[in-house]
């Protein structure tokens, strides 16, 4: 019997543009119920719906997670992306 080494792959963080929910919750480690009760505390910020697709602001994201304490680092230039490390609460 092999044994598997489970790898949990976090969706990138963009720069800019719209993030989809899976992402969101990647990192920002709540269930959805919770996401969508902080929303409507107005801790988190608000959704964009475009049909009947829902997504998030990457930028508005960032921001929200460097002001709860979230470590975001910038990858090479070229990489247009980001990498987030996200302290559990």
């Amino acid at each position: 019997m092999s044994k598997h080494n489970a790898t949990l792959e976090i969706p990138i963080l963009p720069l800019v543009g719209l993030i989809r929910i899976d992402t969101v919750l990647a990192h920002y480690q709540i269930s959805k119920s919770q996401l969508y009760q902080e929303i409507a505390e107005g801790i988190f910020p608000k959704q964009i719906k475009i049909g009947k697709n829902v997504f998030w602001d990457a930028k508005k994201f960032r921001e929200f997670l460097k002001k709860h304490g979230a470590e975001v680092t910038i990858l090479p230039e070229d990489s247009h992306t980001e990498l987030c490390v996200v302290e559990l609460r």
